[in-house]
């Protein structure tokens, strides 16, 4: 399925710096809502205390590939898991593929048998590591039903050794389950498989949907209506791939909400340049120290800064792993920085630390010193990972004009790192930095975000 596109003279209008629908790139961009949230607490439940076979049925465009990458996302780490999608040409000889370790992937001349030997091993080392090994198979019912008699042989033939078993995740549409019963005796008996379903989105979760992904694009809310909302639910019967569909319909036709935005363009506009005379009279007679009240806030500064030439790197504890407190808050332990350029954090006073280098030298703040500042502002999100050298490497040798902010936060119980660059007070001034940037950190396609939707998590 294509992912739905928005044309470029939408994406001006709305101020999008990205395509709202893209395919998500991190766990981060996953939408979640409460059914699907009990679905995988209640799968990955039973593939840590059961040998079920899991079957995930769901219609076209409903979100099974989402879903799939949620159950990566956010298992268990004793559940070691095995992804493989379906593609037009399935064999049994890409599961056993799948199953190996990456030293194991030269299989250029070995025969479905040896393969199947191979994968056995490794399901039985992943045991040996008090770990359970999981087969997740995402497009389903484009298995053959051929390939589907050699996978259930082979599990059947794993749980006979006695060392363990290899559970399994079939994501598919609904020909899957009238595919499983042509096997007859051939498929695991009934009471050994456990059906669930993917159910559609709801009116509210549809609303929540469109917001998320356009936050993630980098707007604060989506650009429909009421009515508007209700046509795209009525059209794609609340499936996710149909949701993206038809809202990229209604905004690349025009027909609502491009002239809706530019009604209120020019209602706004007008209403801008009624407002001069207005504000150049209270400008001037505004009292001159109450002025800096009236416009925005000031820009929060380190009580007694220290300048590069300052720190000591003897005395100051560099930035070091960040890991959970039992009250659910991220807390930093220093370690011995091993990066180049060399990183010296400033006392707790300053609210961040400096990279040395021989080259740039540029400050990197914290999430603290993000807080202080009003959640309608603006930063520019480089990237997030789970490991933080990655991030930092990435900008350790780069020449940049503000700051950069390293904002920790918590995502399935885990500590997830986001670089950010700079601090603005509007969307117009956080896009223009962007394009100021190196051409190395444009192409991870930054985008502005509102410092409301880090701080407030």
């Amino acid at each position: 399925m294509l992912t739905p596109r928005l044309n470029d003279k939408v994406l001006r209008n709305l101020g999008l710096p990205t395509q709202p629908f893209r395919l998500p790139e991190d766990c981060e961009e996953l939408f979640k809502n409460t059914s699907t949230d009990m679905l995988i607490n209640s799968i990955t439940n039973q593939l840590s205390s059961n040998n079920l076979i899991q079957l995930v049925i769901g219609e076209k465009y409903s979100g099974k590939s989402c879903f799939c990458r949620r159950l990566l996302c956010e298992a268990p780490s004793k559940l070691l898991i095995k992804y493989y999608t379906v593609d037009s040409k399935p064999r049994i000889d890409d599961l056993f593929v799948t199953l190996l370790d990456k030293q194991h992937c030269n299989t250029g001349n070995i025969d479905t048998h040896e393969l199947a030997a191979e994968a056995a091993k490794n399901v039985f080392r992943i045991l040996r590591n008090e770990q359970q090994p999981v087969l997740l198979i995402d497009n389903a019912h484009r298995l053959p039903s051929s390939v589907l008699r050699m996978l259930f042989r082979f599990l059947d033939a794993i749980s006979k050794q006695n060392r363990g078993s290899l559970k399994v995740v079939l994501v598919g549409e609904r020909e899957l389950e009238e595919k499983w019963h042509t096997l007859h005796k051939a498929a695991p008996p009934d009471e050994t498989i456990c059906t669930s379903l993917l159910r559609p989105l709801s009116r509210q979760d549809l609303a929540s949907f469109l917001t998320f992904r356009f936050e993630y694009a980098g707007v604060s809310n989506h650009p429909f209506n009421k009515k508007q909302l209700q046509i795209i639910q009525q059209e794609s019967g609340g499936l996710p791939g149909r949701i993206e569909q038809f809202a990229c319909k209604i905004l690349n036709s025009g027909q609502y909400g491009i002239k809706k935005f530019f009604s209120v363009k020019l209602m706004a506009i007008a209403s801008c340049i009624a407002a001069i005379p207005l504000l150049t009279g209270i400008y001037f007679f505004w009292p001159t120290d109450q002025k800096t009240a009236a416009g925005y806030p000031l820009r929060p500064e380190p009580v007694n800064p220290l300048t590069t030439s300052e720190l000591n790197t003897s005395t100051a504890e560099p930035l070091g792993e960040s890991t959970l407190t039992q009250d659910g808050h991220v807390n930093t332990q220093p370690i011995t920085a091993k990066t180049n350029p060399e990183l010296v954090i400033d006392t707790e006073e300053t609210g961040g630390a400096k990279y040395q280098t021989t080259s740039p030298s540029y400050t990197l703040r914290d999430s603290n010193w993000l807080r202080q500042w009003p959640d309608d502002y603006y930063v520019v999100q480089l990237s997030g990972s789970w490991q933080k050298e990655s991030l930092l490497n990435a900008v350790a040798a780069v020449e940049l004009e503000n700051e950069l902010i390293f904002h920790t936060s918590l995502r399935n119980n885990k500590v997830w790192y986001v670089l950010l660059y700079g601090v603005f007070p509007d969307r117009a001034a956080a896009s223009e930095a962007i394009l100021k940037l190196p051409m190395e950190l444009r192409k991870s396609q930054p985008w502005p975000r509102p410092i409301g939707t880090l701080v407030s998590n």
